[in-house]
This record gives C-alpha cells, structure tokens and sequence, in this order.
C-alpha cells in the first residue's frame, strides 16, 4: 500500500480509526493478451473501462503471458471507491466489458481468463512515523473468499463476558488444518471493548528478525463493523463477477 505522505500516511479510500485503517481492494482485470490471425499478429484486448482518478487504485500490475504476447494488466480498485454515490454505474461498466470479452474470445480461452477476473484484499495499516513510508501492515490470514464471512461471522459474536478471546479461524479436519490459525497477524484476542493483534510488518526488513512482533489495540465496535463492511462489499462483488463470467450465463 502506497502512504500519501508523512502526515496523512493513509490512503483515502479506506475506513479509519485514529491510527488505524482497513484497506480494501478489489482487483479489475484491463488487459487481455490476444493473438489474431493464426497468431501472427499481437492484438491485446484492453477493457472498455472509462480512465480512473489515481487516488483511488490501490495498486497495478502486469504478467508474461506467452512468448511474443503483450502482457496481461490488472488493477487493485478500492471497494469503498466503488461505493461513492457518483461511481453507482462504474461496478456495472466493467461487468458489461466482461461480457464484451467473452464475444471476443474463444469459450476455451474466456474460461482459462476468469481465474484472473476478480480478485481482493484486506489490509491492517498502521499509522507509524518511525516505519519507512509513515504507516505499517498487518496482513488478514484469509486465504479463500469464504474465510471473509467466517471471519465477520467470527468477530460479529465473539463473547463480551470474557476477558480475552482469541481471535482463529478453527481447525478442519475435511481441510487438512489440524490447529487453529490467527485471523490477523501473528495472533491476537477480543476484550470486551478492544481487538488486540500481534504482528509482522513484512513491509519492513527491520522486522524480520525472528521474535520481532508489533502491537495494535483499536476500539472493538469500530473495527468489527469495519471488516464487516468491507468483506461484505468484497463477496457481493466476486459473486456478481462469478454470475457474469459462469459458463452458463449467456443461457
């Protein structure tokens, strides 16, 4: 994540409270390598996605795709971007470019793309002036889209009558996870008024040495209803992307 600056570190699309925020992301894909004319030609398909304002991407990138081919781009969009009332029809727009490149591509190369259609993350930031860009990260342990609700489900009905809880997604036999594992950082637990989390700022070569934690108390309330917001607005729009983009959704 890209700070702003040394005063106002956080970016403007993301939920804050006092020194901390939660980012969220959406990725977008832009570019399609393609290859026309038994393959003779590179013709790369750029989405039709009207120009966005650089405040509000949270990053870009690009990957070799084949030899001779121009690489595919991405985008990582805030989600609360997507949520200001005058971008209402932008989610809708790329939704259409979807389906603009299905018409464009064979189903066999449409179907090897959707993988890379939708995307996201969550981030912990940190307000720090002591960290190299005025902010620090704690990482969110999700792994698949389903661990945003169990997380969310998870902080929405932790206990308020005990004095530390611990805050893990639990084991599962029919997924191999034979232990508990942290939903944020390294580990952390819910008092009844604070979330407390341990963590690594992997951003920060400083703290990589071995037993080297960070520590962040934000108000429970807050921060609950935060992540629950923004995993929410994740899962609604990776599931629009996989009702667009299904084999099945132009019968």
């Amino acid at each position: 994540m890209i700070a702003q600056s040394s005063t106002q570190p956080f970016p403007p699309f993301v939920a804050t409270h006092g020194d901390v925020a939660i980012s969220a992301a959406f990725k977008w894909l832009r570019r399609v390598p393609h290859r026309k004319w038994l393959g003779l030609v590179d013709a790369p398909i750029d989405l039709a996605l009207p120009p966005l304002p650089e405040q509000a991407i949270a990053g870009s990138f690009a990957w070799p795709v084949r030899r001779g081919a121009s690489e595919a781009r991405a985008l990582n969009i805030y989600t609360a971007f997507l949520e200001q009332p005058d971008q209402g029809e932008l989610f809708n727009r790329y939704l259409d470019a979807l389906r603009s490149l299905r018409l464009r591509l064979s189903p066999r190369d449409f179907e090897a793309w959707r993988a890379h259609m939708a995307g996201w993350e969550i981030e912990i930031l940190i307000r720090d002036d002591a960290a190299p860009r005025g902010v620090r990260l704690c990482e969110f342990n999700g792994l698949e889209l389903a661990d945003l609700d169990t997380a969310a489900d998870r902080l929405a009905h932790l206990p308020r009558d005990v004095p530390e809880v611990p805050l893990v997604f639990q084991a599962d036999d029919s997924a191999d996870i034979d232990q508990p594992w942290a939903l944020f950082g390294e580990h952390g637990y819910a008092t009844p008024d604070q979330i407390v989390i341990d963590y690594v700022d992997y951003d920060d070569p400083d703290d990589s040495a071995p037993g080297t934690l960070r520590r962040i108390a934000v108000d429970r309330e807050w921060f609950v209803s935060a992540f629950a917001h923004a995993a929410h607005q994740i899962v609604e729009n990776m599931h629009r992307v996989a009702e667009v983009t299904a084999p099945d959704a132009l019968h």
